[in-house]
């Protein structure tokens, strides 16, 4: 995990102590071997600097680019020339499955990018209309803690049936322990 400030690394070492942590200054590609999938989870603003730091750190070992977390509209990389990475994300809201992929191919260096921006407004004006709906009934809204394993197959059911009723159960708020393997 790289780190732009000490606050993360911290709170990574933490709450998840198997991670290796790194500041973004350290030489941490060095303890990176063969090719590389980068997860990219940082505010709005930070997103284009760390898909940028990382192919430049890392060069034609990136193999995959992953923004999960803000994303500006029409973010373009200079490294990633014609890539819509804003469009990326957007592409994979709320699914599908499997999600929807642009690679980029320059000389050796070959990238698929992916993303995943959650859920649709849709998707959250109906939970909410659920919690609405349920008067007090639901006593508390995070209902489903997973592992991994567990987690992701709830997803793609609930993303590809286009239902939070899973197994009988509303599934208002679905947490994934990703220490756990079910």
């Amino acid at each position: 995990m790289v780190h732009r400030t000490e606050l993360g690394a911290k709170w990574t070492a933490n709450y998840l102590p198997s991670v290796k942590n790194f500041s973004v200054d350290d030489d941490w590609e060095r303890d990176l071997t063969g090719s590389v999938a980068v997860l990219v989870a940082t505010h709005r603003a930070g997103t284009v600097a760390s898909i940028d730091a990382a192919l430049r750190r890392l060069g034609d070992r990136v193999v995959a680019v992953h923004p999960i977390g803000g994303v500006p509209a029409k973010a373009t990389s200079d490294l990633l020339p014609g890539v819509d990475i804003a469009g990326v994300r957007q592409a994979n809201t709320g699914g599908p499955t499997p999600p929807a992929v642009t690679t980029f191919t320059r000389g050796a260096q070959r990238v698929a990018l992916t993303g995943n921006r959650g859920v649709t407004n849709s998707q959250l004006t109906a939970a909410a209309t659920a919690l609405t709906n349920s008067e007090n009934s639901i006593d508390r809204l995070l209902t489903h803690r997973r592992g991994i394993d567990e987690g992701t197959a709830l997803m793609n059911t609930i993303c590809e049936q286009r239902t939070r009723v899973v197994d009988g159960e509303l599934v208002i708020r679905l947490v994934v322990d990703l220490n756990s393997h079910d």
